[in-house]
């Protein structure tokens, strides 16, 4: 409910961007019924949940979605580039894979266990029983 407010608040200021125009036309985009704009285009036919079909659209220079992609993140317990993004699969932000690098290279947790050998890592991607 709180990433919702997040969402339509980073939108709200997104209407005014000058490219707003140009991403209607590529990627169809239209409001649901929770007052969210949402890309049209990108996997209307696929197997998916309505929201993974037509993800929430955010722009990458507000820091309520590097907060979004930090939950993210954290739950897939620290994985990585890869499976961050597949958990932010029901939103769609501009240059996604470059804004979740930027981010996780800033990952403190991430940067202190990168420094062991791969095969003396201490695993922390299981949860606990």
């Amino acid at each position: 409910m709180a990433e919702q407010l997040w969402i339509r608040d980073i939108q709200s200021k997104l209407v005014s961007n000058t490219k707003i125009k140009s991403w209607e036309r590529e990627f169809g985009v239209f409001v649901d019924a929770k007052g969210i704009l949402r890309c049209g285009r990108k996997l209307g036919n696929a197997d998916l949940t309505e929201t993974e079909k037509h993800p929430a659209l955010l722009d990458a220079s507000y820091h309520a979605t590097s907060i979004i992609i930090q939950a993210c993140h954290e739950r897939v317990h620290h994985s990585g580039v890869k499976e961050t993004l597949t958990e932010l699969r029901s939103r769609w932000i501009f240059r996604g894979r470059q804004v979740v690098r930027r981010i996780l290279h800033g990952c403190t947790l991430c940067r202190h266990y990168e420094r062991f050998p791969t095969g003396h890592r201490i695993q922390l991607h299981y949860p606990c029983k």
